[in-house]
C-alpha cells in the first residue's frame, strides 16, 4: 500500500458450498434437483430480493436451525404450478422436512445456472469429512 492511501474492506462476507443432488419429493412424483449450500445473507450480498416469501435469517444459518429452503422460480413453476400460497409449504428433502421460505426472481443463477433449491449452513455440505462443520 503506497503513503497516504486508505485501506479498502469488506462490509459482508458470505459461504457457498458446491452443488449437491438431492431428491425432492411430497407432492408428485419424486424429483432430482440441484441444492446449493448458501450462507444466511448471500441474497444481501448479491442485492437480490425473493420474489415471494422472505430470506434467510441469521438463525436458521446456524447448528440447530430451522430447516428453511429457496427455492428457483423455474422450480415454482414446474412442481409447484405457480401456486402463490407456496410460501409456508413443506419441501422433503432427502427425507429431511423443509419449509419453503421463498421464491427467487428468474433467471437467478447463484452460484451456477440450473440451480433449483437453496438451503443454509454451506459448512454441512455432505461431502465434508465427518467432523468438520457449522459450530
Amino acid at each position: 500500500m503506497r503513503c497516504g492511501a486508505s485501506a479498502q474492506s469488506f462490509s459482508e462476507l458470505g459461504a457457498f458450498g458446491p452443488l449437491e443432488n438431492f431428491t425432492l419429493s411430497g407432492a408428485g412424483e419424486p424429483e432430482v434437483v440441484n441444492v446449493a449450500r448458501v450462507s444466511a445473507n448471500f441474497l444481501t450480498i448479491l442485492g437480490t430480493e425473493p420474489i415471494l416469501g422472505r430470506s434467510f435469517l441469521p438463525e436458521e444459518d446456524k447448528r440447530g436451525g430451522e430447516p428453511v429452503v429457496m427455492i428457483s422460480s423455474e422450480l415454482w413453476r414446474r412442481r409447484f404450478n405457480c401456486d402463490p400460497q407456496v410460501v409456508g409449504k413443506p419441501a422433503t428433502i432427502d427425507v429431511v422436512p423443509y419449509t419453503i421460505i421463498g421464491v427467487l426472481p428468474a433467471g437467478f443463477a447463484f452460484p451456477v445456472a440450473d440451480v433449483d433449491m437453496w438451503v443454509t449452513r454451506p459448512s454441512e455440505w455432505s461431502a465434508l469429512p465427518s467432523g468438520l462443520g457449522a459450530q
